[in-house]
């Protein structure tokens, strides 16, 4: 009776221990599975990623990389409308990683302060590189003929000073006299023209650089999305561990 009680129990103890087995070994895997990823996110989310090391992957946030890899790494972040990050990050050997990176919104006032330091550097900022690239062009090369102009003015200063001089001596003769003072008036007409000349472009230069300035504040753009701003290289993912150390070098977004 015993015996058949037991043979009667014991495939029931062995599918419980099964069970219990099968269930601890699911649990204990998707631990380690879950140990063995990165995360990457944004502030706000929605950034389009490029992680670039021993391997490499492109990506929107929020995503998940379900490997485990370490090392130093550099990241990318692009969002429409927000400045660019890029940053060395080191990921532990063991544990998960999880990384946010912080995005800040783009502004017209940055754009000003951008271009008041740099002609055109606003616009580049806001994404209208065409525009950029006239504005400095035009600021270098309107900058290049002022220096001209002033070098010129300078010139005939300098020969309107000598004719002067010249005029001024009293040991010439009549003849030579007035010969002395028509080229003196000449060389102060021209003096005169070259003054001008250099006032118009120092004038000129400074009303295309305030303009430069309310351009990139009442015409800034955010741009286009950066989508493709990355190309197809590397691996796509799409999408969210103990927490690791994370080192970023921040660099100024354009």
């Amino acid at each position: 009776m015993k015996f058949k009680l037991l043979t009667m129990l014991l495939p029931i103890l062995i599918f419980c221990s099964s069970a219990s087995f099968s269930q601890l070994y699911a649990q204990n895997d998707r631990n380690s599975n879950n140990s063995k990823k990165l995360v990457v996110d944004s502030q706000p989310q929605g950034a389009y990623i490029e992680i670039v090391g021993k391997y490499s992957f492109i990506g929107r946030t929020p995503f998940v990389i379900p490997y485990s890899f370490f090392g130093k790494y550099k990241i990318k972040a692009r969002k429409e409308g927000y400045e660019g990050f890029s940053g060395d990050v080191n990921l532990a050997k063991r544990g998960a990683n999880r990384i946010t990176i912080y995005l800040k919104k783009k502004t017209s006032f940055k754009s000003m302060l951008r271009s008041t330091v740099i002609p055109g550097w606003g616009q580049f900022y806001g994404q209208n590189a065409l525009k950029g690239v006239l504005l400095s062009s035009g600021q270098v090369a309107l900058g290049i003929v002022t220096l001209f102009a002033v070098d010129n003015y300078n010139d005939k200063k300098r020969e309107f000073e000598q004719a002067y001089d010249r005029f001024k001596k009293v040991e010439m003769n009549f003849e030579e006299a007035k010969i002395a003072h028509l080229i003196a008036k000449k060389e102060q007409r021209e003096t005169q023209d070259a003054q001008d000349y250099k006032s118009a472009m120092i004038y000129t230069t400074i009303g295309f650089w305030i303009y430069n300035i309310f351009d990139s504040l009442l015409f800034f753009s955010k741009g286009k999305s950066p989508k493709n701003k990355f190309g197809r290289a590397g691996q796509y993912l799409s999408t969210n561990f103990s927490d690791n150390k994370i080192m970023f070098h921040m660099e100024l977004g354009f």
